[in-house]
């Protein structure tokens, strides 16, 4: 069969390459995770201190609980820069 591939916010893990689905099944992803169109392979996961609704498809859905606040920034994965957020505590005196 041809490999199809998954939209943003799902996932595919039947071997096809990037993110693609050969049974067409594409698995959403769950809370707290999120996959971009292009980067469907697997779902990747908010900063441990950041939660995202089900099915979401970017890492800008990724909002910092309270007393944190988000810091952007990109990294190299796998040969390629990839958009990372992460939440460091607010400074103190601040939330």
């Amino acid at each position: 069969q041809e490999c199809t591939a998954c939209p943003a916010g799902k996932s595919s893990e039947n071997g096809c390459t990037g993110g693609a689905s050969q049974d067409n099944v594409c698995s959403t992803c769950p809370p707290n995770t999120y996959s971009e169109d292009g980067h469907t392979e697997s779902c990747n996961a908010c900063d441990a201190n950041a939660r995202s609704p089900e099915n979401s498809s970017s890492p800008f859905d990724c909002r910092c609980i309270a007393g944190y606040v988000r810091v952007d920034r990109y990294v190299a994965v796998a040969g390629t820069m990839r958009f990372q957020r992460d939440c460091t505590p607010c400074p103190s005196n601040t939330w």
